[in-house]
């Protein structure tokens, strides 16, 4: 069976792109935390980031995938700097609102650390991509 097939099957609602896609990642309150090993990284346009920010797809322990989008300042540069790789090891902690020493302005702050990987991703699960209509918050 073809693509082409599948396509001629899929339900109305079907993306028709087979894909699954993870759900976002809602850090709320202090400690709220994902670790994970990188499926993918991509980014995404805004209203409000047209320059783009970054979204890794993680596999959690548990097998479950989640998005990370890095829509924060704090985070979208954490990120961005960190040069993720699929097979990477990521993880997150919502630390809470801070104020900035300069401006005095608050912002979302987070601890974030990687690790290099092997460049394997667990395969007990289809990889999974960020869902394009599903916004963090």
């Amino acid at each position: 069976m073809g693509l082409l097939d599948d396509l001629r099957n899929a339900s109305e609602d079907d993306d028709g792109g087979g894909a699954d896609y993870a759900q976002a990642w809602r850090w709320e309150k202090e400690g709220d935390e994902v670790e994970g090993v990188v499926v993918s990284v991509s980014s995404r346009i805004h209203d409000n980031h047209p320059e783009g920010y970054p979204i890794v797809v993680l596999r959690q322990p548990d097998g479950t995938d989640v998005a990370i989008h890095g829509m924060t300042y704090g985070l979208k540069d954490e990120i961005t700097k960190r040069n993720l790789r699929p097979g990477d090891l990521f993880a997150a902690i919502y630390v809470g609102k801070k104020a900035s020493g300069n401006t005095g302005r608050s912002f979302h702050a987070f601890k974030v650390a990687s690790r290099q990987g092997d460049g394997t991703v667990p395969s007990n699960l289809s990889v999974a991509e960020a869902a394009p209509a599903d916004p963090p918050f």
